[in-house]
């Protein structure tokens, strides 16, 4: 794929590449329910999912190197690399703290339906992601976005 991005460039042209980075932080370590470490079990969770997609692509190979690499096997050069981190800290605003809630649903929803989740962490999210139950996170005043993503840019020399 890259390698065709990498064709469709003039002499001197760039590919602009972003990853996700770090992955989000949103949430204390222990929430008071469930077991701790909640949120770092849904990015392991996340991880199995995206290796199962990714495998069931057509035409899926493996990568066994970084995006900086991946852009020099295409035959770019010159690569450079930034990352940038995106933090709002606790409490979050009430806009914030919506959008925190709709991310943290979606993917427990996903993963849970595709039986990622085991029944325990199911249940601590149920009670977490529900505003009718006593432990709802958006009633937390300590939620908090926490991220970082990384461009990678590479140039076409003929």
């Amino acid at each position: 794929m890259i390698t065709g991005l990498v064709g469709l460039l003039g002499n001197g042209g760039r590919l602009a590449l972003a990853e996700g980075g770090l992955a989000e932080r949103h949430l204390p370590w222990d929430l008071g329910v469930g077991v701790p470490g909640i949120e770092i079990r849904l990015d392991a969770a996340q991880d199995r999912w995206f290796g199962k997609m990714r495998a069931e692509l057509p035409g899926s190979v493996p990568m066994p190197y970084g995006w900086a690499q991946a852009l020099r096997l295409a035959g770019l050069g010159h690569i450079a690399t930034t990352s940038v981190l995106f933090q709002e800290p606790a409490p979050l605003p009430l806009p914030g703290r919506d959008a925190v809630l709709a991310h943290l649903t979606h993917r427990v929803d996903r993963l849970a339906s595709d039986g990622f989740l085991d029944n325990g962490d199911s249940a601590a999210w149920k009670q977490l992601l529900d505003p009718g139950d006593p432990a709802w996170l958006g009633q937390r005043e300590d939620l908090f976005s926490l991220s970082a993503r990384t461009l990678y840019v590479g140039v076409r020399e003929l």
